[in-house]
């Protein structure tokens, strides 16, 4: 499951537009990702005890997805925000068959990376299926 919804959000933002998405376990060094790019990743993820019923087994998810977006140093705060809000703050709202919400919004300087950090993280919730032939 946690490959799942890290997938549907990476593709769901190159569907969008947003160049450059990489997951949290891509081992591109970051000279190789672009002048702008984005990272996918999950922080938590809790799945509860499984209802099952006699074709389908349903699994209530909580999951924390984090998506951290590095932009060159000589952006303006404009910019950055700007391409989080008209392309990626949609997508993560609408993930496939989850509820979500924002939970938290940081921006920072990373001097390491001569780069600006926007992060996002975002509660998702919901019910992912299984049919029961196939477990």
């Amino acid at each position: 499951m946690l490959t799942d919804i890290i997938s549907d959000v990476k593709s769901r933002l190159a569907q969008a537009g947003v160049r450059n998405v990489f997951t949290a376990f891509d081992a591109l060094p970051v000279d190789k990702k672009g002048e702008c790019f984005t990272v996918v990743g999950v922080s938590s993820l809790s799945v509860e005890a499984p209802i099952k019923a006699p074709m389908t087994v349903y699994f209530p998810i909580r999951a924390e997805v984090e998506i951290t977006l590095l932009a060159p140093e000589s952006w303006s705060l404009e910019q950055i925000y700007g391409l989080f809000c008209e392309k990626i703050e949609p997508v993560l709202l609408e993930l496939s068959g989850l509820t979500t919400r924002l939970k938290s919004l940081s921006l920072r300087p990373d001097s390491n990376l001569h780069r600006t950090v926007l992060k996002a993280v975002v509660f998702a919730g919901g019910i992912r299926t299984v049919e029961r032939s196939s477990l």
